[in-house]
């Protein structure tokens, strides 16, 4: 861990006698950056090399490794071992950014990790030879576009992967990558966002000083949905998908789903963001289920304006109600946003309406969907169309079955990095 901001140092300051002395520019370079040359490592220490060091380490080491030759080489030592180019390091750190700009990251929305991962693009952005930098800021971008589409104004509670213990937090805005989004919004003159780094200041303090900035697209998307999209992201076999549901004044964010022990994915309820002052869980709308345990959760029940779960739906104290029937009640929020709840112990549903009269919605869903059972399986929303879903469906299947009779690819193993609609502005 401490490699990678000693890289930064070395890098920063290196040729700065003025503010990093001789002697200890050199204790750093001789004593402290310990990893050089080409022993690129691929195996987790102490394990016999039978398992393989996680996706943060490798970055971090290995990412260091190669920017300490650099260095070398850059400042007059010739050796062969500190040629990133002859010693093979080159191919083999392009080899790794290249397999996770076509699979993504295996430890997404990573707990604490992902600030440490970012730390390391971060220095190779910076510091490495072109084509690695290149290939370095495509990942950070990549990373940042997945933020900004599951966010809305740096609200963030995605399913993630590493650290079951973890699951326990419910702040929306502090996790490490919205720390570093702070910080490099700092740069654009917006303002109105919650700005507790929450005891990432050291990764803000970083994100700061380094040259990447997020593109200027992901920016606004940050706090601009425009007309809304619905988007999967799939992060390949035995792990959880992303899917998100955005209005021009929302953000609906599937929780995941386990896939057993080994898969160290923790599974969210549904959250719906909107334009308000919630920092915690609590003060959210949102959904999961069944029961509180999230290893046995499949909570991706989420398409268009819609989402599901095999548990109540949790509605805060502060949202106003303006209409119930039955299990039904229908709640008027912020900016025309209507939202239609339906709740028992064993289902939940939620349906999002913009520019529309909560009376009026409730009382032509109600119409349209008067059948408990049926709701089980079924609804009916009142412009006509209709979705299919199964919410105990198996931890391998999309909980979603089928919009307007047309069956849908369940199989999120299968989904690839990015694909959904935009809608038209």
């Amino acid at each position: 861990f401490v490699l990678t901001p000693f890289t930064t140092i070395l890098w920063f300051f290196g040729d700065r006698s003025d503010i990093l002395f001789p002697d200890t520019k050199e204790y750093l370079l001789n004593v402290l950056l310990i990893e050089e040359g080409n022993n690129f490592r691929y195996a987790a220490p102490k394990t016999l090399g039978l398992v393989r060091e996680t996706e943060n380490h490798l970055l971090m080491t290995e990412g260091s490794r190669y920017l300490k030759n650099r260095w070398l080489m850059t400042h007059g030592n010739n050796d062969r071992r500190f040629n990133n180019e002859l010693n093979g390091m080159e191919d083999k750190i392009l080899s790794m950014l290249d397999e996770i700009a076509k699979a993504g990251l295996y430890e997404f929305n990573s707990n604490p990790y992902i600030g440490y991962t970012i730390r390391a693009l971060l220095n190779l952005d910076a510091f490495a030879s072109e084509k690695v930098k290149i290939k370095a800021r495509n990942v950070l971008d990549y990373i940042n576009f997945c933020y900004a589409l599951g966010s809305y104004k740096l609200k963030h509670y995605p399913p993630m992967r590493r650290r079951y213990e973890k699951y326990i937090l419910q702040g929306l805005t502090t996790g490490y990558q919205s720390v570093f989004m702070k910080a490099w919004l700092s740069y654009t003159g917006i303002t109105g966002y919650n700005t507790d780094f929450d005891g990432g200041e050291v990764h803000a303090l970083i994100g700061a000083c380094m040259p990447y900035r997020p593109p200027d697209k992901v920016v606004e998307l940050l706090f601009n949905k425009h007309n809304g999209y619905f988007v999967r992201l799939g992060h390949g076999p035995d792990a959880s998908p992303e899917i998100y549901s955005a209005g021009k004044h929302f953000l609906l964010s599937a929780g995941g789903v386990n896939r057993g022990k080994r898969s160290l994915i923790v599974s969210r309820p549904i959250t719906l963001f909107m334009d308000d002052d919630a920092l915690n869980l609590s003060e959210t709308i949102h959904l999961s289920g069944p029961g509180t345990d999230f290893m046995k959760w499949n909570n991706t029940g989420v398409y268009r304006n819609f989402a599901c779960a095999a548990g109540p739906v949790f509605v805060p104290s502060t949202a106003k109600c303006a209409g119930q029937n039955g299990k039904w009640a229908v709640y008027s929020m912020k900016d025309s946003v209507a939202i239609a709840v339906y709740s028992t112990h064993d289902l939940g549903l939620i349906i999002i309406c913009e520019n529309c009269m909560p009376e009026a919605l409730l009382r032509n869903i109600v119409k349209e969907n008067s059948e408990h059972e049926e709701l089980k399986k079924s609804f009916n929303f009142p412009d006509g169309n209709k979705i299919s879903y199964d919410v105990n469906a198996p931890k391998n299947k999309w909980v979603i079955i089928s919009y307007n009779n047309q069956m849908l690819e369940r199989d999120f193993d299968k989904w690839p990095l990015i694909e959904g609609t935009f809608n038209n502005d």
